[in-house]
This record gives structure tokens, sequence and C-alpha cells, in this order.
């Protein structure tokens, strides 16, 4: 048998060799492990990326059977399927390679099904954004794809979708990071629970009125002492800009995001704060009678 021939996919002035391939371990006379695999190699470069779909429960690849062909890989459990030998898929893979980090500088194997639904997703036309959900004490990170940023934001509570360049390479140099897209979200996921938070008020009255200003007034109660009250200036973000403490009997006290060190985003789209705006005039009178926080 001759060796099986590279394929070449131009991707502006980058060139790629591709080839898709079918191994087994063997054991005596059994074949083990089947696997259906894309090799990826960049013209200029030493790397190469080997993507690597296994046989196993709801993950079916070719077998040599009536029902399945050379390049075919399937999860059965949404008939979610690809063609390993169509180029646009091929390209699909690759853009999807690329956006996790890899460079072909040097070589590395990624599990197909880990990013099968990247794949899918950039088919659909879908574009992959990077998503935090900053809970105070710490964060949790996805790359999510969506049709856009905006449908990101109205969809899940509590999220942020990141777009400085700066961040982006940074988290790009963590290495593997959850890929999900958006309307095929595994049910028990975080990302899900903060789209059924939102879910949970989405038709509520005044849902959103408060997102999508430059700035947002608040005058909120405190959770322990209700004589106290604290007025905020929440940015378009959602986290705090300035604050005024308010006590009995005491003078009222200001502080700006540069004195907290943990300052979570704010919800705006959750109609359950509505209640509490207050006018910019009002929080500006009380800053300017405030003194500053000792």
């Amino acid at each position: 048998m001759g060796r099986r021939r590279y394929r070449r996919l131009l991707v502006g002035p980058d060139a790629y060799r591709w080839r898709v391939g079918h191994q087994h371990t063997r054991d005596g006379r059994r074949l083990l492990d089947c696997r259906e695999t894309l090799l990826l190699r960049q013209e200029g470069r030493p790397g190469r990326i080997n993507v690597v779909f296994r046989e196993g429960p709801g993950r079916i690849v070719p077998d040599g059977g009536p029902y399945t062909h050379s390049g075919s890989v399937c999860r059965a459990e949404d008939e979610t399927m690809l063609n390993l030998h169509r180029p646009r898929v091929v390209r699909a893979l690759l853009d999807v390679a690329l956006g996790r980090g890899e460079d072909f500088w040097s070589s590395a194997e990624i599990d197909g099904w880990t990013i099968i639904d990247a794949v899918y997703a950039h088919l659909a036309g879908k574009s992959r954004y990077l998503v935090q959900h900053d809970y105070g004490m710490g964060g949790l990170w996805w790359w999510v794809w969506a049709d856009s940023a905006e449908e990101i934001l109205d969809a899940c509570a509590e999220v942020e979708v990141m777009d400085d360049p700066d961040v982006i390479r940074r988290v790009r140099s963590w290495g593997d990071m959850e890929e999900v897209v958006l309307d095929r979200l595994a049910p028990d996921s975080a990302l899900a629970h903060l789209r059924d938070q939102r879910s949970s008020y989405r038709d509520d009255p005044g849902y959103g009125e408060l997102a999508g200003h430059d700035a947002v007034h608040l005058r909120m109660p405190d959770e322990e002492d209700e004589r106290v009250a604290w007025l905020m200036e929440i940015g378009r973000d959602g986290r705090w800009t300035r604050q005024v403490e308010i006590r009995p009997g005491e003078h009222p006290v200001r502080s700006s995001a540069d004195d907290w060190p943990i300052n979570p985003p704010l919800d705006l789209y959750d109609p359950r704060y509505l209640p509490y705006r207050i006018s910019a005039a009002e929080f500006e009178n009380a800053w300017e009678k405030a003194r500053p926080e000792q």
C-alpha cells in the first residue's frame, strides 16, 4: 500500500497540509482503540497537530462496517457528525486549534470530541468569544461560540465578554480551557446555571432597563442594618466606580474603585435593582458632602 498523500489548504498567506487516517492498537489478533485522525501541518514550521477521535460509548468512528465511511465521526447522543475529508470541516478544525493557541512551532494532540461543538458552531457561522464570570474572590472563564457578544450578555447573568487583546493573549497562554457553544450548553454546567438564572427573571417588568447606560446610580440598603444606606455609581460594565456610605449619626464616607481590591460586576439586567435607582444629581450631592475614606 502506498503512503497516504497530504492535501493542501490555503488560508490567506499561509499554506497547510492535511490528511485523514485511521489507526488501531493491536493486541495479538485483536484491534483495539479504534480512532479516526486528522493530521495538520503548516508549511515552513516543524510542528504538527493531530486531532484524534477515539471510539467509545456514543462516539462512533469508521470501523469498516456498512454504516460508516472514512472520515466520518459522530456523537450519537445528538447525532452531531463531521466528515473529516471535507476542506471546510478541516478549515474549521484548523481555526479552532489556532484559536486555542496552537502555532505549529511544536506538536500537539487534541481530543477531537472536546472541540466538536466548537467546530460545529464555526461551520454554522458563529464566532468565538472570551467570557468571564467574576464572583469576587475568583472567576470562571470559557471560550463561548455564539452569534454575537450581545447574544451572550443577553442570555447569561453575571458574565462579561472580554475584548481586551492583552487579556485574550494572556488567557490563551493558559493552555487548554473549556470551549462551549451557547445554544448547546450541558445542563449541569456553570454557564447553563447562569443562563437559567437570567431566564428566571427575563419576563419580569423592568428587565434590562438599567443595562446599557454609561452610569447607573442606586441607593441600596445594607444587608445587615437597614438604617445604613449605600449610594452607588455603577459603570456600563456593572462594576462600581464610586460609592457613598451613609450611617445614622455619622458623617457620610465616600470611596472609589481604586479603594476596592474586589469589585465583581452587578447584573444590571436584573429588575430587582430598578426600585433602588436614584438620579445622578442625588448621588453627586451626597458625594460632595461626604468625606474621603480614611
